[in-house]
């Protein structure tokens, strides 16, 4: 192996290409640049899909767009055609597993208009119906200067490939890189509401665990006072704020005796007052109508004397 060989990086992107000129010769057989600007973009959406394609996979992308139907497509390229160079049809490939394809393309391509000086053109597809996904690029045939302003052929030679394979293995292993930051960003986030939801279950834990404490508590000391649960917050209350309430409650006042009238008759039912008026009324009576006899009567017994009225 030589030398001159030896130095050149060994990479896994491929990237294939071949260019349509602008102008033809006055008696060339085949289609205008126009025509097949039109069979290339119609053979990027329509090849036939993959097995885990679906048709909206198929939609164009550009530098700074998403999406789009054939015919702005297709003005893209001819509006930026030269006569020296029309486009280019590239294949780029990343010749391993990239989560975004289409950014991978966007990123080779940003190399690619750097490494030129020139403001670049472009739409492409995407295609996985093959073992390694690719994208299938149409690049217009001219790009500003970046100090001109004009618009001057695009001219990919053999080292401009071998740039875009080592720009093709760069972007790769950037995205990869950034994958496994966000990899590590979502795991350290996970983790953290891990731990943030462990600590609130620790906490609810304890306020259960102490509330039942509690509440064990509160039943022996129920227990030891022989009260029932109704009569816990009474027991808890404060003193000054049990007597408030007791001087604020009215004493109710006994309502009077009823006397029974003078002629109701009873044994044992009867009262010492009833006998006691019986009497009086009895002698006032005799005194009335000048009866000898005005001896009290016999109160002890609850009956009057030999001169009284009977029972």
């Amino acid at each position: 192996m030589s030398a001159a060989l030896a130095t050149v990086p060994r990479t896994v992107t491929v990237a294939n290409g071949r260019y349509v000129p602008g102008t033809r010769p006055p008696h060339a057989r085949g289609k205008s640049a126009a025509g097949q600007c039109y069979d290339a973009l119609h053979y990027m959406q329509t090849r036939e899909l993959g097995e885990n394609e679906r048709p909206e996979d198929r939609r164009f992308f550009g530098a700074e767009r998403e999406g789009g139907r054939w015919e702005a497509a297709r003005a893209v390229i001819m509006d930026h055609a030269t006569d020296r160079v029309a486009f280019h049809r590239l294949i780029l490939s990343p010749g391993q597993e990239v989560a975004d394809l289409r950014e991978w393309t966007r990123m080779v391509m940003d190399e690619l208009s750097d490494r030129l000086g020139q403001e670049l053109h472009w739409v492409a597809v995407v295609h996985r119906n093959t073992a390694h996904a690719h994208a299938h690029v149409l690049l217009a045939g001219g790009g500003e200067r970046e100090r001109e302003g004009v618009l001057t052929p695009v001219v990919l030679r053999r080292e401009h490939y071998g740039f875009l394979r080592q720009a093709g293995d760069r972007s790769a292993e950037h995205l990869r890189g950034v994958g496994r930051a966000q990899g590590a960003a979502i795991h350290a986030a996970v983790e953290r509401e891990a731990s943030r939801a462990e600590r609130s279950l620790q906490a609810a834990h304890e306020a259960a665990h102490e509330a039942a404490q509690e509440q064990d508590r509160a039943a022996r000391q129920r227990e030891d006072t022989g009260v029932g649960r109704g009569d816990t917050a009474a027991i808890n209350a404060p003193p000054r704020a049990a007597e408030k309430e007791a001087r604020a409650t009215p004493t109710p006042t006994p309502e009077p005796p009823v006397r029974p009238q003078g002629g109701v008759k009873g044994g044992h039912g009867r009262g010492r007052a009833g006998v006691t008026a019986a009497g009086r009324a009895l002698r006032d009576l005799l005194r009335e109508h000048g009866g000898g006899d005005t001896a009290e009567p016999d109160e002890g017994r609850g009956r009057t004397g030999r001169g009284g009225p009977e029972r």
